[in-house]
């Protein structure tokens, strides 16, 4: 075991330490550590340890977290969400998950919170997004570990206890009339504290005991603590007066200074995911004012517990007790003394740092129309979300039957709360190559959440299948916005039907996009066409024609009892380069061609403008970090993947009986919309940029 070395994300901070000291202490297993800084006070404690290799760099940066898994075999990642904010965290979670499989890493462990917003029913009066952000992360961990060649455990803890006398807390005591006072929102409820020491057992125990954790959401506390036996608790040992006074919401954020400050100090005030201190805190005091007794929403096996570490902390006078046996051996203040003087030391590590640090910044696909056919069955309405009203397709959408316009924004969690409150079904489809992979990723997540909160009783997500799981995590497939919906949609299965029914409707490349997209042949002078591409001429891809889609989807919505978990993967025709050309001479009598060429040729054409990123839409100047794919690093994988063949087959007999009508062939598609090679409007982007060009 000596062999066996770990890499650490979080490993300066309150955690962070005590877990790196369990792993090291006998020498069973070694630690390479991501900082922002080797040479600060805390990775020095860390360098203290015996052998800790640093690497200095970002968790939100991919070469980084490669570097640091590559040779490991282990991980423990606990990403700092008072860093980056809940949508940063969630899509670099993801990455690093990725990059542990593609690396080989044998055995992965997750620093988590407790996934309230699901615990609480979807009820939003316990959102809390550095809780959520973590939890729903677990909950995608777990579901992929099956297939994947590496064992994952969960390790879930809560508030620190040392957080209750720490400075810069959210329980920070403080003295006043000559007494210790716990000041919260709390009411009868309860906390499930976790000791900080009792940490270094739990994590070395997951990583001792594979053959058990693997798969396991180990959920840790001392025990559900009231604050009034707190109070209790300190009074006790201490022999000085102590008070637990309960206090309005408002009251408690009054005299927050930083309340309407975005909660993660790095995350962006006007982006609309980031929560400020007040709406993150509002969801953590509220879980645990419904948590008393270990009956509420958040809960722990004590039982459990106790197995795996028979020494833990049991009781908030056992913490208090051995805290001021520590100080007394070490011949400091006593903690009456410490809190009295004001004189509390920061225990979390954004106090250390002043809520300072560093992450680096850079300076609907398918058209509406056809995937909501729906409303001429005239057994729905539909209600469609847009930015504007007035352009072209929204208006073409909202001249038909059955069907009303809703203004507002797919990143905009208040439009979505609007959009789907008082509905039967969703049907979602977010833009990705407007929003990005790492929004789309975030979104995502919380457009399916904020369905379930508003009571949403079937949630269709318009997916494309998880191409870098299909092939097996080689990162040269990564394709961004394939990715993003194939996880969302993994996620979305993996939660269950209980609630609210869910069914994928997965998608490939578009039968259309040989009229607007990548697929588009080029007229040549003498009246010939050609397609000039890096995908082989005979690998088949798997085109499905746009006009099928709202039959299927009708489908899924008639038929939940036998939709509901299903991932219903469409195809309308299987067909190669050569078998384009063919048909394509075939149906318009004109000749055409394929040809192979390697990607750097074919993209000096292809690519929207230099250097474009894969959201080039927003153009070249907009605000990205390095989250954001370039084009052709995008469009490579989507090439490589497509053309490697790697996808897997679609079951066509269910398409047939579910569309005993749709169309079956290239041919017929070819015929159908009258096809000529030449370029039709499509993809909303590709319209969304020529107005914008045209207008500037």
């Amino acid at each position: 075991m000596s062999n066996r070395r770990i890499f650490v994300i979080g490993a300066t901070g309150a955690q962070g330490l005590p877990v790196c000291r369990g792993l090291v202490k006998d020498g069973a297993y070694s630690l390479r550590v991501l900082t922002r800084d080797a040479n600060s006070s805390r990775a020095k404690q860390l360098a203290e340890l015996g052998d800790v290799e640093f690497l200095e760099g970002t968790f939100a940066n991919n070469e980084d977290l490669r570097k640091g898994l590559k040779g490991c075999w282990g991980a423990f990642i606990n990403i700092d969400g008072f860093n980056c904010g809940e949508k940063t965290e969630t899509y670099w979670t993801i990455r690093a998950y990725e990059l542990a499989v593609e690396t080989g890493i044998k055995f992965f462990v997750f620093g988590n919170l407790d996934y309230v917003y699901k615990k609480s029913g979807y009820d939003p009066r316990f959102r809390c997004g550095h809780y959520d952000g973590k939890g729903r992360m677990a909950e995608w961990i777990l579901s992929q570990r099956k297939g994947n060649g590496m064992g994952v455990a969960i390790f879930t803890t809560g508030p620190y206890m040392e957080m209750t006398i720490a400075s810069q807390t959210p329980m920070t005591p403080r003295y006043q009339d000559g007494a210790v006072l716990w000041v919260a929102p709390l009411g009868d409820g309860a906390v499930p504290h976790v000791s900080l020491d009792d940490c270094e057992h739990y994590v070395r125990w997951l990583f001792d005991h594979r053959e058990r954790s693997d798969g396991m959401d180990l959920e840790v506390a001392i025990d559900h603590i009231r604050y009034a036996d707190l109070a209790a608790a300190f009074q006790k040992v201490t022999g000085k007066p102590a008070q637990y006074v309960d206090v309005p919401m408002s009251e408690y954020f009054d005299r927050v200074p930083i309340s309407h400050q975005p909660a993660a100090y790095n995350a962006d005030p006007g982006d609309p995911a980031t929560m400020t201190f007040e709406e993150n805190f509002t969801g953590f005091w509220t879980t645990w004012a419904h948590s008393g007794g270990n009956q509420g929403v958040v809960t722990r096996n004590y039982q459990l517990l106790d197995e795996i570490h028979p020494k833990r902390i049991r009781t908030a006078e056992e913490f208090f007790r051995r805290e001021e046996e520590r100080r007394r051996s070490l011949g400091i203040e006593t903690l009456f003394e410490a809190i009295q003087k004001d004189d509390l030391k920061s225990v979390l590590k954004l106090g250390e740092d002043n809520r300072k640090g560093r992450l680096k910044l850079l300076s609907s696909a398918v058209p509406a129309h056809k995937a909501c056919q729906w409303y001429k069955s005239g057994r729905y309405r539909v209600r469609a979300l847009t930015r504007n009203l007035q352009s072209p397709r929204a208006k073409g959408i909202a001249d038909l039957p059955n069907v009303t316009l809703v203004r507002g924004s797919q990143d905009n969690q208040e439009d979505l709360h609007n959009l789907f409150r008082g509905v039967y079904g969703a049907w979602v489809n977010l833009d990705g190559f407007t929003l990005g992979e790492k929004d789309e990723l975030f979104y995502g997540f919380r457009a399916y959440e904020i369905a379930r909160s508003e009571g949403v009783q079937h949630y269709v997500w318009a997916n494309i299948e998880y191409a870098l799981e299909n092939a097996r995590f080689d990162e040269k497939y990564h394709c961004g916005h394939m990715e993003s919906k194939g996880r969302v949609g993994k996620f979305i299965l993996s939660l269950g039907q209980d609630g609210m029914k869910s069914t994928l409707f997965s998608t490939g490349p578009y039968m259309d996009m040989l009229m607007g997209g990548l697929l588009v042949p080029i007229e040549q002078p003498d009246g010939t066409f050609a397609w000039l591409n890096p995908a082989p001429s005979d690998v088949k891809l798997p085109l499905i024609a746009l006009l099928d889609v709202g039959v299927y989807n009708l489908w899924i919505f008639d038929n939940p009892s036998e939709s509901a978990g299903m991932d219903l993967s469409v195809v309308t025709d299987n067909v190669s380069f050569a078998e384009i050309v063919e048909t394509f001479t075939e149906v318009t009598g004109k000749k055409a061609a394929h040809v192979t060429v390697p990607f750097e040729e074919y993209a000096s054409v292809a690519e929207p403008y230099p250097n474009a990123y894969v959201n080039w839409v927003l153009g070249p100047t907009a605000a990205r970090d390095d989250s954001v794919m370039t084009w052709r690093d995008n469009f490579g994988a989507w090439w490589q993947y497509w053309g490697g063949g790697i996808t897997k087959p679609r079951d066509v007999a269910i398409l047939d009986r579910i569309h005993p009508t749709r169309i079956r062939s290239l041919k017929d598609w070819m015929e159908k919309v009258g096809y000529d090679g030449h370029r039709r409007s499509v993809l909303k982007m590709v319209d969304d940029w020529a107005e914008k060009t045209a207008t500037n």
